[in-house]
């Protein structure tokens, strides 16, 4: 519909500049450099509330030849809006969620991937509870074989949100980071005690370093 065109126009340019104001700088590089040189697809889980920082600045500061990226986007309205956001930023997106299409979104993103995507992924989306590890992630990478990369940001002057995800807006100009954490590779053998095993692992490693992002400016 025309006023989601026109608002997803809206919230594509408030990023955009916004984070190129940003002074960035990114941490943990040397975590993945060897996965990175492979050049295989990759999953990129983040926390729902962390992704404003890392929609365009950090691509564009950091994998400039990843051009095809794709992200899953609830069904709701809030989802089609942030479908039209990531299209301007020039993701492909999948359209599911845990209570609409679970099944098709999950088969797409396996798709998407043997083509050659890397997945984005907020693992605690769409509704929370915030930073806890939704299990679809872990199946996706023992489906796939596919490594799955933490990834968080903060800044030094924000604002914080009251949304159930406490979502970061950066105030324009002022000082960035971006946190990757630990590469996790799922068996593909693995049992159901040993992927929540895995899961949970996910959630460690994401919280250590959402920790870790907060603590740099401070």
């Amino acid at each position: 519909m025309l006023y989601v065109k026109y608002l997803s126009y809206l919230g594509w340019l408030f990023i955009y500049l916004i984070g190129r104001s940003l002074r960035l700088r990114v941490l943990g590089m040397e975590r993945v450099r060897a996965i990175m040189q492979e050049g295989k697809p990759v999953i990129w889980a983040l926390w729902h509330g962390r992704h404003f920082i890392l929609v365009d600045r950090f691509r564009n500061v950091t994998f400039k030849s990843r051009k095809k990226m794709c992200v899953m986007a609830s069904r709701s309205r809030d989802g089609e809006l942030l479908a039209g956001v990531l299209s301007r930023f020039g993701y492909t997106t999948v359209r599911a969620s845990s209570s609409k299409g679970a099944t098709t979104g999950f088969l797409q993103l396996i798709s998407m991937i043997e083509q050659g995507y890397d997945t984005v992924i907020a693992v605690d989306g769409p509704r929370g509870p915030r930073e806890q590890v939704k299990s679809g992630v872990i199946l996706l990478a023992q489906k796939t074989g596919t490594a799955i990369i933490p990834l968080t940001a903060s800044a030094k002057r924000f604002k914080q949100l009251s949304s159930w995800d406490k979502y970061l807006i950066p105030y324009p100009f002022t000082q960035a980071v971006t946190v990757i954490g630990n590469p996790l590779t799922i068996p593909r053998e693995a049992n159901h005690d040993q992927l929540d095993f895995y899961r949970c692992q996910l959630e460690q490693e994401l919280n250590l370093i959402t920790q870790e992002a907060d603590a740099y400016f401070k």
